[in-house]
């Protein structure tokens, strides 16, 4: 039995239709078709060196030339010592690996903050960098581990300056997780495009030491136990450690009682939003450290 015609010339111009978007598919590139794709495999973290007990691990960024980088490595102190040296921003230049400017723009919370920062350059000739970044923190007690996020943002008090190219992009995060030896593993993750006409690879040169060297100003820093003292104080009051630390460490065990006032902590608000010396209410708050070796030293 034959089909009417016009019913094969229907079934003859939808064959040719598909035919047309077959052909149409194979000339997309390759990229195109795998981003539709629900289940795209994420970017593999690739070992590249071992320095000083610090790894460090590389990742391409989609769509770009650039690489991200993580390197992590463990701290002799505890989470509270190493939260506090971070916490703190009075020393940043001297945490930050060639930091000559810090400046928090604004306090939007104690664990929400917007900052200046701006970065010598190490090439000659190349202007300094800079960027407005916002960190958020984040405490997760039942894996004993605090992350501070951050991410390059905009604020109507940090225009762009003369002297220095502000970057293009710039995100990362710290993580730290306290360990039974009372110990602190720090992996610290950064991507960074410093914009300008710096050649990519370049970059990445630069960029990929930025872990080690990161982690290694963490060890140092946290070994000053007076500069760091009162913003170990400062932590233990704002923040709820015991989980963290134990409630037989020293300084959950001596922190005061009483919680502080509304007038105290706007006055500690205050000092670390214009770098300050904090205002600490008067306490004995000891680490470890400071009682196993009488070390309070800068």
């Amino acid at each position: 039995m034959h089909k009417p015609l016009s019913c094969r010339l229907f079934e003859l111009g939808r064959a040719k239709s598909l035919t047309i978007v077959i052909l149409l598919l194979s000339l997309l590139p390759q990229s195109a078709l795998s981003k539709s794709t629900p289940h795209e495999a994420k970017p593999i973290w690739e070992e590249i060196s071992q320095t000083d007990g610090i790894t460090v691990w590389k990742q391409e960024i989609p769509g770009t030339s650039l690489v991200g980088f993580r390197g992590k490595g463990i701290i002799d102190a505890d989470l509270h010592a190493v939260f506090s040296v971070l916490y703190e921003s009075e020393h940043k230049k001297e945490l930050l690996y060639r930091c000559t400017e810090y400046r928090i723009l604004e306090v939007q919370s104690k664990i929400n903050f917007v900052i200046y920062n701006r970065i010598a350059s190490p090439f000659i000739l190349i202007s300094d960098r800079d960027a407005v970044v916002r960190t958020d923190m984040v405490f997760d007690p039942a894996n004993k581990t605090i992350i501070a996020k951050f991410k390059d943002a905009v604020h109507k008090d940090q225009p762009p300056v003369d002297g220095a190219v502000r970057m293009v992009h710039l995100e990362g995060m710290w993580i730290l997780k306290a360990q039974k030896n009372g110990k602190t593993l720090v992996t610290y993750e950064v991507q960074a495009d410093p914009g300008g006409l710096l050649p990519k690879w370049v970059v990445n040169i630069a960029n990929r030491s930025l872990p080690t060297k990161t982690i290694q100003s963490m060890r140092r820093e946290v070994k000053r136990l007076k500069v760091y003292g009162p913003s170990r104080q400062l932590t233990v009051r704002f923040f709820d450690l015991e989980p963290f630390l134990g409630a037989d460490h020293p300084a959950i065990a001596n922190r005061p009682k009483e919680p502080l006032t509304e007038a105290q902590t706007q006055a500690l608000i205050d000092a670390v939003r214009q770098g300050l010396p904090l205002p600490i209410p008067q306490t004995q708050v000891s680490s470890p450290l400071e009682i196993e070796t009488g070390e309070t030293k800068n």
